[in-house]
């Protein structure tokens, strides 16, 4: 998988925190995860988040040339609103499969995908998604 426009991910090591250029990103702490969209005629999945502190600002984990996707519902046992905190995410390269990304979330949902690459933008209300830097 190739990683466009952002640094911290590293391959088998769990996180939740990636910086976008000068800006650093606490998706545990800071961001709440609004949701997603699977686009299947362009093969594209969209992660996104809004900042807690400045509502108006989000996030958004583009997945391009898409491979496989699997959901894995909560766990009844906890609130709906532990839905939006990212728990950790991580990158795994496995034998006989292609690279992907696996989010867990509070409530014990899981959203994996399997793709070539994966680009991450800042963006406000007042904007369209642009990227913030080039990091490769």
């Amino acid at each position: 998988m190739k990683f466009i426009n952002f640094k911290g991910i590293q391959k088998d090591i769990p996180t939740s925190e990636v910086t976008v250029g000068v800006a650093h990103l606490d998706l545990h702490n800071e961001w709440n995860f609004i949701g997603y969209l699977y686009d299947l005629c362009s093969n594209r999945f969209i992660l996104r988040w809004r900042d807690a502190r400045m509502p108006e600002s989000f996030c958004q984990f583009e997945f391009s040339d898409v491979h496989a996707v699997r959901i894995e519902p909560r766990d009844r046992a906890y609130p709906r609103d532990e839905a939006g905190s990212l728990s950790m995410m991580i990158y795994q390269e496995l034998e006989r499969e292609a690279p992907f990304m696996k989010f867990w979330f509070e409530d014990q949902s899981t959203i994996e995908i399997a793709a070539d690459k994966l680009t991450l933008n800042l963006y406000s209300e007042k904007q369209q998604v642009i990227p913030v830097s080039n990091v490769h």
